[in-house]
């Protein structure tokens, strides 16, 4: 029977564990004694899935009992697939020269249009909690125009938010504008808004932005954008990581064991582009 290996995880993954138990042979990994105990038997493994919350910037998972990722990987056997929900370039690095395929699921369109949902009413529910005014009527600039930006604008728009979207590529902007959203390039936007919601993980934002543009709090839904530094002292900086997990975690399960075993079939038939391009 082919063998999965759970390097960690959280209430997401014990329900993905939970389906894929029926059919493979699971076992779970999740601290460095467990994996030196383990360092022969997950040498039979073909299918290794760390949590969609993934590792910190030094490659330990973040949904583990201070388990090491990178040090995994000196045991994961090649041509090994690795599921996890975003991969540092350290981690990817070192799987192209152990030739470990690396699968990202945050990057798939099934999965994170539906972790999207999750995250856009957790942040709405924090919002409610933490400003001193309703959605109605209130101003909210969303830095990005992907999926979570506009599943969150079109959510916040309902409730009767007044809600612009900032971008730099026409197309994004475009497809805002089709959704009744407001839009603005993102070297002219100006305003005084109740919120900054940021959902691009690279740091795009500088000191000129926030020259121009006030807000009490700042909302971190990337997972590094950097921008922290930069915030003025009176800025409130709230980072938002793993919202799906922690605000839904049983639907964010399910739309886990949903996408996952379709993947894991398909490379156990061969049918992962790596494994056809070694097989020409």
């Amino acid at each position: 029977m082919a063998k999965i290996v759970f390097l960690g995880g959280g209430e997401r993954e014990r329900i993905l564990k939970a389906k894929l138990s029926l059919q493979y042979d699971v076992e779970s990994i999740n601290s460095p004694d467990e994996l030196e105990a383990a360092t022969w038997s997950i040498k039979e493994g073909s299918v290794f899935i760390a949590p969609l919350s993934s590792t910190d910037d030094l490659g330990t998972i973040r949904e583990s009992n201070g388990l090491s990722l990178l040090e995994t990987l000196d045991y994961i056997p090649q041509g090994s697939l690795l599921l996890i929900g975003a991969a540092r370039n350290m981690l990817r690095e070192k799987a192209v020269k152990k030739e470990v395929i690396v699968c990202e699921l945050g990057q798939l369109d099934e999965l994170a249009w539906l972790n999207a949902i999750p995250t856009a009413e957790g942040t709405i529910k924090t919002l409610m909690t933490e400003l001193n005014t309703t959605i109605f009527g209130a101003k909210f600039l969303i830095i990005g125009a992907g999926r979570i930006a506009l599943t969150l604008g079109i959510r916040l728009k309902f409730l009767g938010g007044e809600v612009v979207i900032a971008a730099r590529a026409n197309a994004e902007l475009a497809r805002a504008t089709a959704l009744f959203l407001g839009t603005t390039s993102l070297k002219e936007v100006k305003g005084n808004w109740v919120a900054v919601i940021n959902t691009v993980p690279a740091p795009i934002l500088d000191q000129d932005f926030f020259a121009n543009n006030t807000t009490p709090i700042y909302v971190e839904l990337a997972s590094s954008s950097g921008i922290k530094d930069a915030l003025d002292a009176k800025i409130r900086h709230l980072p938002l990581p793993g919202l799906p997990g922690k605000y839904a975690p049983q639907a964010s399960g399910a739309y886990l064991a949903q996408t996952v075993p379709p993947l894991i079939e398909r490379y156990f038939r061969g049918d992962w582009p790596e494994q056809r391009r070694e097989k020409l």
